[in-house]
């Protein structure tokens, strides 16, 4: 069997076809980067600000439910008034928690989409 000569595959061009950007690969950019850019920025500043707001809201109820002091600074628990039922702090934003989730479970309860069985319907 002879040995077939391979033939070498045609160059690519070195200039790129009119109207389109130069093929870099995975790194082919365009001016869209700019705005979507812009936009991660925006969103960042945001972020730095609803973060800021959230230790603000830490410290103000640290201050609140163990000094009963009304201040956003961020302060240390540990040197509270309330002694041993300091403890009891976390634990009642436990309950109230736990409370909550079982009223929205309650008010997502969507049975009445649910079809009903003949026999139920024969009763009724």
């Amino acid at each position: 069997m002879p040995e077939e000569k391979l033939k070498p595959t045609p160059a690519k061009s070195e200039k790129p076809a009119p109207g389109r950007p130069e093929e870099l690969g995975d790194f082919t950019t365009t001016l869209r980067v700019i705005p979507i850019s812009a936009l991660a920025m925006l969103i960042e500043v945001v972020c730095a600000f609803v973060a800021l707001a959230l230790l603000r809201l830490i410290g103000l109820f640290t201050n609140l439910f163990y000094f009963g002091r009304w201040n956003p600074s961020m302060t240390s628990p540990a040197g509270n008034h309330l002694g041993f039922f300091s403890v009891l702090v976390p634990i009642g934003g436990a309950l109230i928690n736990l409370e909550e989730e079982r009223r929205r479970e309650r008010s997502l309860n969507f049975e009445f989409l649910l079809p009903r069985r003949r026999a139920e319907l024969v009763t009724k």
